[in-house]
This record gives C-alpha cells, sequence and structure tokens, in this order.
C-alpha cells in the first residue's frame, strides 16, 4: 500500500463518528466506490479507508461499481487491459479483510477504440474480475455476473453485467454506436439472475448491483436491451408473482420464464449503479434505486445530483474522490448513506 495522506485518516474518523451517532443495533453496513476510470490511487486510498472503518464498524461487503479504464478512441487493448490489472492489483496489494467485489462497466471493454483494441470478457475477468474468487461461496465463478451470500445477516449481494453483448467486437461495437443500445443483458445472464440468484429461502434480502440501471428512469435515461426484463423479475421476485418475456432485436435475445408464486413476497433492500457520475435516488415500482457520484477525481462529465447540486471534487483534500458507506436498518427500513469525501451523507426510505 502506498503512502495514505493523512486527510484520508481524517476523513476515516469523520465517517465513523458519523456511524457512531447512528446508535443503532441490528444494522448491516457495506460500501460501494464507482467510475473511478484510473484514478488507481483513489482505488487504494478506498480500500484502506474502508479497511480502517471496518475495525470499528463491521464492513459486511465491498462492491467496485465499474469503469476502471480511463480511454478514448486512440486506446489500445495493452494499454486497457493493463488499466485493468492495475485495478486488479491495488484490490490484491490491499489486503482487505472485507469481502469485495467487481462489477464490469461501460468503458471496460474499451469500445470507444477500434474492434481489434476491444476487450473481451474472458480478458476482462482474468485481469480484474477473478479477484471476485478470492471470496469463498461466491456463486458463478468465471462469469462477469455473480451473487454472494451474507448468511448471518441473511442477505444476498447479486452483481450483474449491463453490457452482456455478443462476443464479437464488429457487431458489439454496432450495436451500441449505431443501432444505439447502450447496454445489454444476455439470455443466460436473465435466466440465471431469475432461477438462481433470485432462488433463496424465506426471510432473505438482496441487494442488487451493475454499471448501468437496467430501465429508463429519472436515475438515467438509457434502455438496455433485456433491461426491463431484468427489473421485471425482481419486481416479480419482490411481489412474490410470475413473470415471462421473450424479445429479439438482430442478433440479441432473451426468453424467461419465472414463478415466485410459492415463495410469497421477497425483500430488496436497493438496486444500486454507478455510470452517472452523481448522487441520484429514485423509488421505481416501491424498488429503491441509488446511484452514487464517481470516485474518479476529474469533474468531467459530472451530473447533477438529486438535490440539485454537481458535488465536485478538489484535488488535495478529503474530497478529491467520492464513496459510501451504507448502513442499513432492515426494521424501519432505511438506508444511510455516510458519505467519504464530496457529496452529502443522505437518508432513504426503501
Amino acid at each position: 500500500m502506498k503512502n495514505i495522506p493523512g486527510y484520508v485518516d481524517e476523513m476515516v474518523e469523520g465517517a465513523i463518528s458519523r456511524l457512531d451517532n447512528l446508535a443503532f443495533d441490528d444494522r448491516v453496513f457495506f460500501a460501494f466506490l464507482t467510475d473511478t476510470h484510473n484514478c488507481v490511487s483513489y482505488t487504494e486510498r478506498a480500500l484502506y479507508a474502508i479497511d480502517e472503518i471496518n475495525k470499528k464498524h463491521t464492513i459486511q461487503f465491498c462492491c467496485l461499481g465499474g469503469d476502471y479504464l480511463c480511454n478514448n478512441k486512440r486506446t489500445t487493448k495493452e494499454t486497457a487491459i493493463n488499466q485493468l490489472l492495475q485495478t486488479y492489483e491495488a484490490c490484491n496489494k490491499s489486503k482487505i479483510k472485507v469481502p469485495t467485489f467487481i462489477v464490469k462497466g461501460n468503458h471496460d471493454i474499451n469500445s470507444f477504440a477500434d474492434c481489434e483494441n476491444a476487450v473481451s470478457d474472458a480478458e476482462i475477468y482474468d485481469n480484474l474480475l477473478k479477484y471476485n474468487s478470492q471470496n469463498k461461496g461466491v456463486n458463478n465463478l468465471g462469469k462477469t455476473y455473480g451473487y454472494f451470500d451474507v448468511a448471518e445477516e441473511k442477505i444476498r449481494v447479486i452483481w450483474l453485467d449491463s453490457m452482456d453483448f455478443p462476443l464479437d467486437a464488429k457487431e458489439r461495437k454496432r450495436l451500441i454506436h449505431t443501432d444505439g443500445i447502450p447496454s445489454a443483458y444476455g439470455n443466460e445472464q436473465i435466466n440465471w439472475f431469475a432461477h438462481s440468484a433470485l432462488d433463496l429461502p424465506e426471510g432473505w434480502s438482496v441487494v442488487v448491483f451493475s454499471h448501468m440501471l437496467p430501465v429508463c428512469s429519472g436515475v438515467i435515461n438509457e434502455r438496455a436491451f433485456g433491461g426491463e426484463a431484468v427489473w421485471n423479475i425482481l419486481l416479480a421476485y419482490k411481489n412474490g408473482t410470475k413473470y415471462s418475456s421473450k424479445e429479439s432485436k438482430d442478433i440479441l435475445n432473451y426468453d424467461v420464464e419465472c414463478d415466485f408464486t410459492s415463495k410469497g413476497k421477497g425483500d430488496v433492500i436497493a438496486y444500486i449503479c454507478g455510470h452517472n457520475h452523481a448522487d441520484r435516488t429514485e423509488m421505481i415500482d416501491k424498488i429503491r434505486v441509488i446511484s452514487t457520484a464517481s470516485a474518479s477525481s476529474d469533474n468531467f462529465n459530472v451530473g447533477r445530483s438529486s438535490d440539485g447540486e454537481y458535488h465536485r471534487k478538489t484535488r488535495g483534500s478529503g474530497e478529491e474522490s467520492a464513496f459510501t458507506i451504507f448502513a442499513v436498518k432492515r426494521d424501519i427500513r432505511k438506508i444511510f448513506g455516510i458519505r467519504c469525501g464530496a457529496g452529502p451523507d443522505f437518508v432513504q426510505e426503501y
């Protein structure tokens, strides 16, 4: 671990103090860091901070929400893979004691560059997502999506791949840049989500992560192919109902059918994403959706947050980056967000 600036320790002390002030037992803590865009030092500092906070308040898991690359049309495959590997090494060297899971983002396939420089799912897994396998009990090893159970809290952590396109780089680039399909969920992943990830005993809760939200909303207005199926499967799980759908568009397709009626209603704590570089929250179909600010220090493409502000970063200070410690109080169905870095704390019902 590289030298950690003193203001990071001050940020840790402030976060611990605010978590102390919540003054309630029976809560679940987890961390979310997203959109680092090759600011690897901020990944290192965030993991250090999370591990320090964990010494006082047990953090059940940490999720990195995608977009580890900072790339453009000229970024070579070698450069892209090197950036992925840097993030993997930062996680590996941190020796963080909190179970940590890494999600794939839209930048991470290097789709802005020529097709010969695109990064495949296998290359993303081998150079970054293989880190997920270090957590004992991960379901779906070798895939770009999976789940992990926090058994003592009866919580299942599910991460999805919102860039689940066909493997051919030319077809993928055409779909994204020509046909205007910025994200997608494939048939195999959709059926895994319905029949494996959400196959839970009574009394369990789920938290779902992906880089991009699967449905259009006030959080972001981008439609994902298969996104409506993902959302309606989650809604059927929540409501204890049935759902079936199929769709084909060009070379994309899915066909899914699921039935949760015998299990009764399920509990969804939240659907959490990045991509927007902004703090936004919304209730969609009575499911809490939360998007958080980017961890990147650069103020590029910063979106307006739900409070109407931009919450820009200040380099050389505790507000040069941003990540969030979530505290979930299930008996009153509230989520407390403790911001480490730029942006405010928040409270949301779910």
